[in-house]
C-alpha cells in the first residue's frame, strides 16, 4: 500500500495522520537537524528500552517517527 493510499484510508476511517519531514525528526530525536541516520539510531536506542536488536532501517524511522510525534503532543 502506498503512503497516499494509507492516508487516504486512515482519515476516511476518522484515524488522525501526522506527517513529519526529515528535518523534524531529527531535531526532535537528536537535538540536531544534520544528524545521520547512525546519529538517530543511536539516540532511539538510548531514548526507549527496544525489545531487541532492530536490523531493518524503516523498522528505526518508525519508531524514530514515533518519538517525534510524541514529542510534539507533549508540546
Amino acid at each position: 500500500m502506498s503512503s497516499g493510499a494509507a492516508i487516504v484510508t486512515c482519515r476516511a476511517h476518522g484515524i488522525p495522520v501526522h506527517e513529519y519531514t526529515p528535518l523534524q525528526i531529527k531535531i526532535a530525536v537528536t537535538g540536531y537537524g544534520k544528524a545521520d541516520k547512525d546519529q538517530v539510531n543511536s539516540m532511539v536506542q538510548k531514548l526507549i528500552p527496544l525489545p531487541g536488536k532492530i536490523s531493518s532501517d524503516d523498522e528505526m524511522d518508525a519508531i524514530a517517527c514515533g518519538l517525534t510525534c510524541l514529542a510534539s503532543v507533549r508540546g
